[in-house]
C-alpha cells in the first residue's frame, strides 16, 4: 500500500454530510423501498447518487475503534463498513461473547481484517489471532491494517484453507471482494480474475505449532468449508474449539459437498448447533431442517459448540 493511500483522510461513517447521503443512497438501492415507485427515475437517481457519493480507491474508514482501509470498489463488505461503520452485527455479538483474554483464534477468509482485529482486542496481547487470506490484493489490506492498528498478536497466512496441503485456482469476483472462490460456479457477481494460490489444513498448520490450542474458528470460505472440516478433524476432535461458520448449501455442493453430511460429521464430533441471524438463535437438531432453512434464505450463519471446552456450553 502507497504511502498516498494511508494519508487519506479518515472516512467516518454518518459524521460528514457526504456520508450521511451516501448511506442514505446505499439502503435505497439495496432496498429499493426507499422512495415510492411512483416518483419516476427514483431508483435509477439513487444508483446516480450512490456512484457519485461513493469514494474512490483504498479508503480508510472508523469501525467502532478500528481503522480499517477498504477498496471502495467493493459493493459489499467494504460499502457496508463505509456506510454504517459496523458488518456482521449479529456475529460480532458472538465474539464479543465468546472471546476472553488469552484465548487463540483462527479466522478463515479474513478478508481486510474486521474480524480478525475485533478479536485481537478482545484476546489481547496474551492472546492470538491466525488470519488466513488467500487474495492477493484483500491480503495487502489485511496486512495493511493489522500494521495501522498495531495488532501484534495478529498473524497473516496469504493461504486458502482446505483438506490438504497443495495449490488451487482462486475465482475472483468483480463487486463482492469477499467472494472470492475456489469454484467458479461460485462467484455471486461476476468473474473478473483468476489466480493460483497456495492451500494448508488447520491440521497441517496447527499441527506445526506445539501446544497452540485453539478455542475459535471462523469459517466464511465461500462453499469450500466441507473442505476445511475435512482438513481439522484432529483439531476439532482435541480442542473442542467453538466455530463460526457460513452455511450456504449450494455452493457446498458445488465444490463437492453433502449439506447434510457436513452437519451429521460436525455433530459426531459432539458439537451443538445454533443459528446464528439476526432475530434467530434457535438450537437445531435435525440436519434435514437446518438445509432446508438455508436454502430458503439462501445461506445461514451457524455457531458450533462442544460442551466443556473454552466458548462452549456448559
Amino acid at each position: 500500500m502507497t504511502i498516498e493511500q494511508r494519508d487519506r483522510r479518515v472516512w467516518e461513517p454518518g459524521r460528514s454530510l457526504r456520508a450521511r447521503l451516501f448511506a442514505l443512497a446505499r439502503r435505497a438501492v439495496g432496498t429499493r423501498r426507499s422512495f415510492p415507485r411512483c416518483i419516476p427515475g427514483a431508483l435509477r437517481l439513487c444508483h446516480a447518487g450512490y456512484r457519485a457519493l461513493r469514494p474512490k480507491g483504498v479508503v480508510p474508514v472508523r469501525v467502532h475503534d478500528l481503522t480499517l482501509y477498504v477498496d471502495a470498489s467493493d459493493e459489499f463488505i467494504a460499502a457496508e463498513l463505509l456506510a454504517d461503520g459496523r458488518y456482521g452485527a449479529a456475529e460480532t455479538a458472538v465474539f464479543r461473547r465468546l472471546l476472553r483474554p488469552g484465548m487463540v483464534v483462527a479466522e478463515l477468509g479474513a478478508h481486510v481484517g474486521y474480524f480478525a482485529l475485533t478479536s485481537a482486542g478482545l484476546v489481547g496481547p496474551e492472546g492470538a489471532v491466525y488470519a488466513f487470506e488467500p487474495d492477493p490484493h484483500n491480503f495487502a489490506l489485511l496486512t495493511a491494517n493489522v500494521e495501522v492498528n498495531r495488532a501484534t498478536n495478529v498473524v497473516c497466512v496469504p493461504k486458502a484453507v482446505s483438506s490438504r496441503r497443495g495449490r488451487a485456482t482462486l475465482f475472483q469476483d468483480r463487486s463482492n471482494h469477499g467472494a472470492h472462490t475456489l469454484a467458479e460456479a461460485n462467484i455471486e457477481t461476476q468473474l473478473v480474475g483468476r489466480t493460483e494460490v497456495e492451500t494448508l489444513s488447520l491440521d497441517e498448520y496447527f499441527g506445526g505449532l506445539g501446544d497452540a490450542r485453539v478455542n475459535l474458528i471462523k469459517i466464511d470460505t465461500q462453499g469450500a468449508e466441507g473442505l476445511v472440516i475435512d482438513g481439522a478433524g484432529g483439531l476439532l476432535e482435541r480442542d473442542g474449539p467453538a466455530v463460526l461458520m457460513e452455511f450456504w448449501p449450494g455452493g457446498l455442493r458445488r465444490m463437492g459437498t453433502d449439506p447434510e453430511a457436513l452437519l451429521v460429521t460436525l455433530l459426531g464430533y459432539g458439537y451443538s448447533i445454533r443459528v446464528v441471524e439476526e432475530g434467530m438463535d434457535a438450537l437445531v437438531v435435525a440436519p434435514n431442517a437446518l438445509v432446508d432453512l438455508a436454502e430458503r434464505r439462501r445461506y445461514v450463519n451457524l455457531l458450533l459448540e462442544r460442551p466443556g471446552t473454552p466458548g462452549g456450553q456448559g
